[in-house]
């Protein structure tokens, strides 16, 4: 997302300087003062360019790189990544224009680093805690951050994560690794994000409430609750202060001070809570209960109402609300989408889309005219407050998580795969940039897992991502 080869050893090394020696004997008898004049000549010349390859070959001379926008870095060459011990660090052995060479790296998650940035040849691997490495490291990243996306499976030590964190062109999703912050891999459920993508909530099943204030990269588990529960929906108001969670076939919790204190809601009853959406606010909330009814609440959870006006009970699975919160959409696993123009207060059934669809997610823009929605098989897109639905060029995918910018033009999903039995298998992230016309496949999260939920700052520039057992995934810049 190894390369073979080794770098300054065995045949075609550098010759030292001390070996690169010219000598010339006194012409022999019967040549011509002319022709020793010649000999002379050729072996200073032949002398000279011997010593200059010596030295461009030097572990550590040449040019300093160039991060001059437009330089274009080409595919590297194979060099080795099987030292037996850890060579010694020599941040930059060489630049030209065709490459970046760094040598004495130690640290895998630095070799998957730079094997995927393009023009970048390892010839070992470099460790965090190496004299020189996170200078040697930033040289080499400001190289490529103009002429290329990079992309990390795996950040193993704070130090390394910060760095990388410098760079804007860092566009990528980062995987938190095991032991980072949040511990071995968990059963996520959902994730929300405050507008501007710095505070984060994501919540475990059977587990506790995880929050973050700096995007993702150090988290809390939240234990003032007290023992594990089966967590499953959660969202979060513009400003990460108010938040809201809810237990599966239990009861719902809000807080309003970023998670700190907890207050268990007022309905009495447990319930299949399965979706909560709310008003940037974080006034005026929507909870959907799975094979049950629509709930309301307009003082940020401290009193809910239930809504039967749409008759039976059904298979509520997820909900997206407006800014403002006045316009409200849900779908049905096995039914159809209802939307909503005044807050719940009535609902409209759509049947645009022909006969009932195995929805799976949902998601509106700020203004909630465009909307996006997942089944277990497309992504359907509507630009007049679901008035009515087309289906996009999606891939045929289990559409888990959607979610919109706030124009309604930037979107991203996760997505579990089919296989020709209709099994669940794991897949990747999917992104758009012309409003779900086209969707491409984040392949920088390596191999494919079991996503959950994906969240986001309003323009979505920073992503974060959770599935089963696995960790955090995120995406800073």
């Amino acid at each position: 997302m190894a390369m073979q080869g080794e770098a300054m050893r065995g045949t075609g090394a550098p010759v030292p300087l001390h070996m690169c020696r010219c000598t010339y004997a006194p012409a022999r008898t019967g040549i011509s003062q002319r022709w020793t004049a010649v000999l002379v000549v050729v072996a200073v010349v032949v002398c000279a360019a011997i010593i200059v390859t010596c030295v461009l070959l030097i572990p550590g001379s040449g040019s300093e790189p160039s991060g001059v926008p437009g330089h274009e870095l080409l595919p590297s060459i194979a060099t080795s990544l099987a030292f037996a011990a850890p060579v010694e660090l020599s941040s930059i052995l060489r630049v030209q224009p065709e490459q970046v060479v760094v040598t004495g790296v130690t640290s895998a998650g630095t070799r998957k680093l730079l094997q995927q940035a393009r023009g970048v040849v390892v010839s070992g691997y470099f460790a965090a805690d190496e004299s020189g490495t996170v200078d040697a490291l930033l040289k080499t990243l400001r190289v490529i951050e103009d002429n290329g996306r990079m992309a990390v499976t795996r950040v193993n030590d704070r130090a390394m994560l910060s760095v990388l964190l410098q760079f804007s062109n860092f566009g990528s999703l980062v995987n938190v690794a095991s032991g980072v912050s949040v511990g071995a891999s968990k059963a996520w459920r959902h994730v929300a994000s405050s507008s501007d993508g710095t505070k984060l909530v994501a919540v475990v099943f059977n587990g506790n409430i995880w929050t973050s204030t700096n995007s993702g990269a150090t988290w809390v588990e939240r234990t003032s609750i007290g023992a594990t529960k089966e967590w499953y929906p959660v969202a979060s108001s513009s400003d990460g202060s108010k938040l809201v969670a809810a237990v599966y076939g239990d009861r719902i919790y809000r807080s309003t001070d970023s998670s700190v204190s907890w207050t268990i809601d007022s309905i009495g009853a447990t319930k299949v809570w399965y979706s909560i959406a709310g008003s940037s606010d974080g006034s005026k909330l929507v909870a959907l209960v799975f094979n049950g009814n629509i709930w309301t609440s307009t003082d940020s959870g401290v009193s809910w109402v239930e809504d039967s006006s749409i008759g039976a009970t059904k298979n509520w699975c997820s909900v997206a609300s407006s800014s403002d919160g006045s316009k409200l959409v849900a779908v049905v696993a096995g039914g159809n989408i209802w939307t909503s123009a005044n807050s719940g207060g009535s609902w409209v059934q759509d049947t645009s889309v022909g006969a009932a669809q195995s929805w799976e997610s949902v998601a509106s823009s700020s203004d909630g005219t465009k909307l996006v929605a997942g089944t277990r098989t497309q992504i359907c897109m509507s630009t007049d407050l679901g008035g009515s639905w087309a289906a996009s060029a999606s891939p045929t995918m289990w559409w888990k998580s959607v979610r919109s910018s706030d124009t309604g033009l930037e979107l991203v999903a996760v997505a579990l795969q089919l296989d020709q039995y209709g099994a669940l298998l794991p897949g990747r992230p999917y992104t758009s940039n012309d409003g779900g016309g086209t969707w491409v496949e984040d392949t920088s999260v390596g191999a494919p897992k079991q996503w959950r939920s994906i969240a986001g700052s309003s323009d979505l520039s920073k992503l974060v991502a959770v599935g089963d057992l696995i960790n955090i995934w995120r995406v800073t810049a």
